[in-house]
């Protein structure tokens, strides 16, 4: 049986590369390349949020970035 859906939350620090440094989708600095509702090159069902810190407000933007994957995974 495989999951249809796998949630990390990684917490304050990045914490990703031994999660996805195999797939080649994080930057030098272990952050990830693409962020938001985007498919990751590499890795067409990776998503990962909550990697910027916008001025309009992370909270907010987390929002509407659960939204846009919500839709995009229903």
């Amino acid at each position: 049986m495989r999951p249809d859906v796998v949630l990390v939350a990684a917490g304050y620090r990045t914490g990703l590369a031994g999660l996805f440094g195999h797939l080649g989708v994080l930057d030098t600095a272990d952050r990830p390349r693409v962020t938001g509702a985007r498919a990751t090159p590499g890795a067409p069902g990776l998503r990962i949020t909550g990697f910027t810190n916008p001025i309009s407000g992370m909270f907010r933007e987390l929002r509407i970035d659960a939204t846009r994957l919500a839709k995009r995974l229903a």
